[in-house]
């Protein structure tokens, strides 16, 4: 029979997410195999804060303020920011910690995951990307269609006034020899 912490540990590791620990103070302890794999370091490495040491640096103060925020006054703590792996390139997670707490309520622990997000953002972004060309291009089809709709309207506005003015009778009829339009110099040549 294996043990309770044994179940953990096998549960913790098989998830996709990286997993941690986190005294009540907020000093890591332990981390799941993903953690180590994804990241490349040592327990050694990152026990107590030593998890700095994968963030962003230019990010780094603002994670530590939100942490410690969520620290003292034990609300979750979730946030979004990059992490550097292994192979020295950052990818993007989702962090989420959660506060495990005694019968009476006091915080004993926190509990936290990290998911890579970095393909759903890419795809956001791309999503984004299209969605901003295709506003551009109705933006542009809108004003071409406008422009050829204000030429149009000139033109007939010209069409309309030469038409208009002309000394010859001029009209139009329908396919079914119907009189549609005349101008004013048909008019006085019928008569009308």
């Amino acid at each position: 029979v294996e043990s309770r912490e044994e179940q953990f540990r096998v549960l913790a590791d098989s998830i996709p997410q990286m997993a941690w620990m986190a005294n009540a103070d907020g000093d890591l302890f332990w981390y799941n195999r993903r953690w180590y794999e994804y990241t490349g370091t040592t327990i050694d490495e990152m026990r107590g804060w030593g998890w700095q040491a994968v963030h962003d640096p230019a990010l780094l103060p603002d994670i530590i303020a939100r942490y410690k925020q969520s620290l003292s006054s034990g609300q979750p703590f979730d946030m979004t920011f990059p992490l550097r792996g292994a192979d020295g390139n950052f990818r993007s997670f989702l962090t989420l910690a959660l506060p495990v707490r005694d019968a009476s309520g006091k915080i004993i622990r926190w509990f936290g995951t990290n998911t890579d997000i970095t393909e759903s953002k890419r795809a956001g972004e791309a999503l984004q990307r299209a969605h901003d060309e295709l506003e551009a291009r109705v933006r542009e089809r809108t004003s071409e269609l406008a422009f050829a709709n204000n030429l149009l309207r000139d033109n007939e506005a010209r069409l309309a006034a030469i038409l208009n003015t002309a000394a010859d009778g001029i009209l139009t009829i329908d396919e079914h020899g119907k009189i549609e339009w005349l101008n004013p110099a048909a008019l006085t040549m019928f008569g009308y």
